[in-house]
């Protein structure tokens, strides 16, 4: 999708994630694993200064802006914060259980572009 909608390279794109080693059994990080985390998160994006943020899922949507909202009444809407632009969406995992959902994304992408051509 970051190539076909975005018509970037994916070497062009930064990805990283809320916490920096898998939880075990590949859970959602807890609240201590994701607070212990937290400060090299901020520095990467404090380093990086990214335009847009695009943070995939709930777990990434809720530790990145501290707002508990379920991630289907929030996808896709604009938040501002800090010197950047969050806009969340579903996890690729979401997506492999519920294809349909795809189409959201698709839409949530295309709000991406937009803001990236601003």
């Amino acid at each position: 999708m970051i190539e076909n909608v975005l018509h970037m390279a994916r070497h062009d794109t930064y990805i990283t994630n809320i916490v920096k080693c898998r939880p075990p059994h590949n859970a959602a990080p807890t609240p201590i694993q994701a607070h212990t985390c937290q400060p090299y998160l901020m520095k990467q994006i404090a380093l990086i200064q990214p335009k847009i943020i695009v943070t995939l899922g709930a777990t990434a949507y809720h530790y990145l802006t501290g707002d508990d909202t379920e991630i289907g009444k929030v996808r896709g809407t604009i938040h501002k914060q800090n010197n950047y632009t969050i806009i969340p969406t579903y996890h690729p995992s979401y997506l492999l259980r519920n294809p349909s959902a795809k189409k959201e994304v698709f839409d949530d992408l295309l709000k991406v572009k937009e803001l990236m051509a601003k």
